[in-house]
């Protein structure tokens, strides 16, 4: 089994996450000579003024420092600068911008966009993750820094403490429309007691977040298994066994990986190659030629994956609202998404390779995990010859 060292350090870099200081930025461009100079106000704009900016899907801009949403006639309107495509300003004045032309909207003060709920509105701030710059945005198709984490409701009789029990986050790096995607959650709840099921979904850091739709799975099983998903669907797994030897960077981790419990394996990152990668060997009891082994995982991400991602969004400046449509415009499958995706291809996933015939196979691997919650996902092994 292999996997990158980033993706390993767990304890220490969740040890020292980030505390983000944040403070807003407006920035206005100055008239060109053509404007007259009785058409714009005399009064330098204040730095911290709070501005809302609507980036038009043909590339033009709004930016306003008075403003209004009417949900009703769906359109904006507001007193301010307008901008053509190559950013030479038009004139200022009162506008009414229809909803249908505006792509994104992007405000130095998004908490007070209350009414907009049809619209994709993008926070301009400025904060700092442990001395570092960090372009933080507000994005309600993104989940920046803390995803929404989901609680079950643990009895007491089931030999754990009672109470909510943190479960599952929906991990997404999706800043972008057309980076969205679905994520499963293994919830570890077997039997549920007859009746409702309760699941809490929190915010924890009060950020802003858009999901399409929660949906609760229940799969029928038998008896004597236990359920997992893995890339695929789902599979039943009986007899479950833990490993006999466990051995990684760190020498050996059998008390770390044996149980799931509280205890992790971790080890820090590449001082020089963040990329780089670590082998960590298990070896499970024999089993009969013929059965399929599955390999059962439990793993959760570093804050390095939040903190690498954050910096790109920081390299990209005042520009991030114009790839961010710019994402969105291509699609899907266009060419600035595939290099967005090229940043997890480069970090990696959890890899699993099983030692067949006198050589090492790739089989599949982990993927989909955040910092907070812990992941398990299951993956399924060739039948043993």
């Amino acid at each position: 089994m292999t996997q990158h060292r980033a993706l390993l350090a767990l304890v220490s870099m969740l040890a020292c996450g980030p505390a983000c200081s944040v403070g807003w930025r407006a920035e206005f461009h100055e008239p060109p000579a053509e404007i007259k100079t009785e058409e714009v106000s005399a009064k330098p704009t204040p730095a911290d003024a709070p501005f809302v900016k609507l980036h038009t899907h043909d590339g033009e801009v709004y930016v306003l420092e008075r403003w209004s949403f009417d949900e009703a006639q769906h359109q904006v309107h507001g007193y301010g600068l307008y901008y053509s495509t190559e950013r030479d300003m038009k004139g200022r004045g009162e506008f009414d911008v229809p909803y249908e032309r505006v792509a994104l909207v992007e405000s130095n003060t998004p908490e007070r966009i209350v009414h907009a709920t049809s619209l994709a509105i993008m926070g301009a701030a400025v904060g700092t993750v442990t001395g570092m710059g960090i372009y933080c945005a507000v994005n309600p198709k993104a989940c920046f820094g803390s995803c929404p984490t989901f609680y079950v409701n643990v009895d007491e009789s089931e030999g754990e403490a009672g109470g909510l029990q943190l479960r599952a986050e929906g991990f997404s790096s999706a800043v972008a429309a057309a980076l969205e995607e679905r994520d499963v959650d293994h919830l570890g709840v077997v039997d549920p007691p007859a009746g409702d099921f309760t699941l809490v979904m929190a915010n924890e850091a009060l950020e802003t977040h858009f999901l399409r739709s929660v949906e609760i799975l229940s799969v029928p099983r038998p008896s004597d298994a236990e359920l997992f998903h893995t890339r695929a669907g789902f599979v039943a797994v009986t007899g479950r066994e833990a490993p006999m030897r466990c051995h990684g960077l760190g020498g050996d981790c059998l008390a770390a990986v044996r149980d799931a419990d509280e205890l992790e394996y971790a080890t820090t990152t590449d001082g020089r190659d963040l990329a780089s990668r670590e082998f960590i060997e298990l070896a499970f009891p024999a089993r009969a030629a013929g059965s399929r082994p599955v390999l059962v995982l439990r793993a959760r991400n570093t804050l390095l994956d939040t903190f690498l991602f954050y910096q790109g969004l920081a390299y990209m400046g005042a520009e991030a609202p114009r790839w961010i449509l710019r994402a969105d415009s291509e699609g899907a499958d266009g060419p600035l998404v595939s290099l967005l995706r090229g940043f997890d291809r480069a970090l990696g996933d959890i890899e699993v390779e099983l030692w067949q015939d006198g050589e090492w196979r790739s089989v599949g691997g982990l993927h989909e995990y955040g910092p907070i919650a812990r992941e398990t996902q299951a993956v399924e092994l060739p039948a043993l010859t």
